[in-house]
């Protein structure tokens, strides 16, 4: 159903707005000048406008769908969590029709066709779909920004392959989204149901057991990845498991990937000299976050 809204051809036709995107928010950054925030200035907000714009979300409603989406991230507060999810949802559901009315290049839209063509679906599932997209890119996404900027800042030997060809910026996205973050790892694993008696070394893992797959410990395999603890932007070969793998793939997978592309080739060359205004040991992590990342990444930069 989603796989024409998250092609190449729609994330290329997407880029120039992304990327205008970040630069205004950028440019907000060098206005208000020296210290910022990458997390609050840059990577939550572009996270968000990001998705609203592949939905398809009217702009005066992106205020709104983003407070619903934070409250749907909120680990510490069940009945905050709850209304929210419901409030998210009532709202795609309005918004569907609305597509289904008046379709247009956006992936609710895509939603809504599908749904006209495909009466036997149920409806309250895709909109769960539809809702549960947009507060997962608010989740994922500043967390990986956040730990592209930390990690590029942290080895700034590495800063010229920002700036020596598509593949090899392509290559340190790869690498950004294989290693976990230094600071602040996430701590959810992919759930899965055995299906039949699995042997791993001397255990057995019964049919039906419940089983935590902990990705980032993936791509951490030595018998997979050369000196997998060492962040190499330029590692050639980087087949991570950041996004899954199979039928459960993350359909949003090249949205995140675009996001890093536009933030990796626009800020170093926006804020020059761009380094941490605090030491690493005052970095917090996100401990209400399930994907982790740091609550706050204050950063300095030369003033042109």
């Amino acid at each position: 159903m989603l796989g024409s809204s998250f092609s190449p051809l729609r994330m290329k036709a997407l880029e120039p707005a992304i990327a205008s995107i970040a630069r205004d928010l950028i440019d907000d950054m060098r206005r208000v000048g020296p210290p910022g925030d990458i997390r609050e200035s840059l990577a939550e907000p572009l996270a968000a406008s990001a998705i609203s714009l592949i939905l398809g979300i009217p702009r005066e409603d992106h205020d709104k769908v983003l407070d619903w989406s934070e409250g749907c991230l909120d680990i510490r507060n069940i009945d905050r969590a709850t209304e929210s999810d419901m409030q998210l949802t009532e709202y795609m559901e309005r918004l569907l029709d609305q597509k289904l009315r008046n379709p247009s290049e956006d992936l609710l839209s895509d939603m809504s066709i599908y749904i006209r063509d495909n009466p036997h679906e149920s409806r309250r599932e895709i909109i769960g779909l539809a809702a549960g997209l947009r507060f997962a890119s608010q989740l994922n996404t500043p967390a990986a920004i956040d730990r592209a900027v930390y990690l590029f800042l942290t080895h700034p030997e590495y800063l010229d392959e920002l700036h020596s060809g598509s593949a090899a910026l392509k290559r340190a996205v790869e690498e950004v989204l294989r290693h976990p973050h230094p600071v602040s790892p996430r701590v959810a694993g992919i759930p899965r149901y055995a299906h039949e008696d699995i042997g791993v070394d001397a255990h057995t893992i019964q049919r039906g057991d419940l089983v935590i797959f902990d990705l980032d410990e993936a791509n951490r395999d030595s018998s997979v990845f050369d000196s997998p603890l060492e962040f190499h932007p330029d590692r050639r070969a980087n087949q991570h498991l950041a996004f899954g793998y199979g039928g459960h793939y993350c359909v949003a997978a090249s949205l995140a990937r675009l996001e890093l592309k536009v933030v990796l080739e626009t800020i170093f060359e926006m804020l020059p000299n761009l380094r941490l205004a605090t030491d690493i040991d005052n970095l917090s992590r996100n401990s209400e976050r399930l994907s982790g990342g740091l609550t706050k990444l204050p950063v300095s930069w030369d003033q042109g």
